[in-house]
C-alpha cells in the first residue's frame, strides 16, 4: 500500500459549478449534433433535434406534474417556464396579453449563442419550439404555442402561449 500526502483542493463556489455544468451540458448536446451531422447529414440532424425537443418537452411536463407545479392555468404555466429557463441562464420574462394569452420573451439565450458560435445561427428554433409545444400540450392540451419572433430575424425570441 502506498502512503502519501493528500493534495488539498479548494472548494469550488456553487455558482461557478452551476455555470460550468451548463457549459458542459451545452457542449455534450452540440457534440452529439455534430456526430449526427457527420454520420447522417444536416437534414437528419434537424429531424432528430425536433424529436429530441419533443421528447424533452414530454419529460418536462411530467416533471412539472410530478412535483406538483401549479401550471394548470396559462399564467402559472408561463411562470413555471420562465423559472425553468432562468435556471438555464436564459434572460427572459412573461408578459400577460389578456386573460387567455401570455408572451414569453427571451432577450438572451445561451443555447442560441452556442448554435451561432458553431456556425448555425438560428439552428435552435425548431428544437426549442418543439420543446415548448410538447411541454405546454403535456400540461394542458387546450393550450397552444405560437412563435412570434426569433433571434435570427428579430434579435429576441418570443413565444405566445394561448388558452383556447
Amino acid at each position: 500500500m502506498r502512503v502519501g500526502r493528500k493534495i488539498e483542493i479548494e472548494e469550488i463556489p456553487l455558482e461557478k459549478k452551476w455555470r460550468r455544468l451548463l457549459s458542459i451540458c451545452m457542449d455534450y448536446y452540440q457534440t452529439w449534433r455534430e456526430v449526427i451531422v457527420e454520420e447522417f447529414g444536416v437534414e437528419k440532424a434537424r429531424e432528430l433535434e425536433v424529436k429530441w425537443g419533443r421528447r424533452l418537452g414530454e419529460k418536462t411536463a411530467d416533471v412539472y406534474k410530478r412535483v406538483g407545479w401549479p401550471a394548470t392555468n396559462i399564467v402559472n404555466l408561463a411562470k413555471a417556464l420562465v423559472i425553468s429557463m432562468r435556471i438555464l441562464n436564459e434572460d427572459c420574462e412573461a408578459v400577460i396579453e389578456d386573460a387567455n394569452s401570455v408572451r414569453i420573451i427571451h432577450y438572451h439565450c445561451p443555447e442560441h449563442d452556442e448554435y451561432a458560435k458553431r456556425g448555425l445561427p438560428g439552428g435552435c428554433v425548431n428544437k426549442c419550439l418543439a420543446w415548448f409545444e410538447s411541454t405546454v400540450k403535456g400540461i394542458n392540451p387546450r393550450f397552444r404555442v405560437e412563435l412570434l419572433k426569433n433571434f435570427l430575424k428579430d434579435n429576441t425570441c418570443e413565444i405566445l402561449l394561448k388558452a383556447t
